[in-house]
């Protein structure tokens, strides 16, 4: 920590602070990065991959392969959850990787987008998750399956939407002091 003047008054001020104690003028320091600026940047990177893995993978998966055909067939309950999973998947990262564009470019709304995606998306999941298992609890065709079948079901269903939350909960909880979005 050294001392440094005040462009404005002259007051003697350490170079951590944010702004003058005496006459309020910000500081900026040339060459230093602030540990806020920092995090905001850490955020901002694993954000940006996170949700672009996130859409390249709502992308490669938005027709149901051969496992949700099986499951559809199965549980035909599930159908209108695991068709429309991917698309709400589709439409969160591109919102969201819109939010990070717009943090990158400086705009003051990119992390409040990221943090009004994340959370809506967090409910949407969390909902999500509620009509699955509400569909599996009352399926008669799940009832009758064998136990090690039921159970791979129930817990890969059970892991996506944990899995899909967990994801959303990072995203806000990277996004939710950002000086940027205030």
């Amino acid at each position: 920590m050294a001392l440094i003047s005040c462009p404005d008054c002259q007051t003697d001020i350490s170079d951590l602070a944010a702004a003058c104690p005496k006459c309020g003028r910000p500081l900026v320091i040339q060459g230093k990065a602030k540990l806020g600026e920092k995090r905001f940047v850490g955020s901002l990177i694993v954000v940006g991959i996170l949700g672009l893995v996130d859409l390249v993978g709502a992308l490669m998966f938005s027709s149901p392969g051969i496992a949700q055909i099986g499951l559809i067939a199965a549980i035909p309950e599930l159908a209108t959850i695991t068709l429309a999973s991917p698309a709400i998947r589709l439409t969160g990262g591109a919102v969201l990787l819109i939010g990070v564009a717009l943090s990158a470019m400086g705009q003051a709304s990119g992390p409040r987008v990221v943090r009004i995606t994340s959370g809506v998306m967090t409910i949407v999941w969390l909902f999500l998750g509620a009509l699955t298992a509400r569909a599996l609890s009352g399926s008669v065709q799940l009832a009758q399956m064998e136990p090690a079948t039921r159970g791979g079901i129930v817990g890969g269903v059970a892991g996506g939407i944990i899995g899909a939350v967990a994801e959303w909960a990072l995203f806000w909880y990277l996004f939710r002091s950002s000086k940027w979005g205030r």
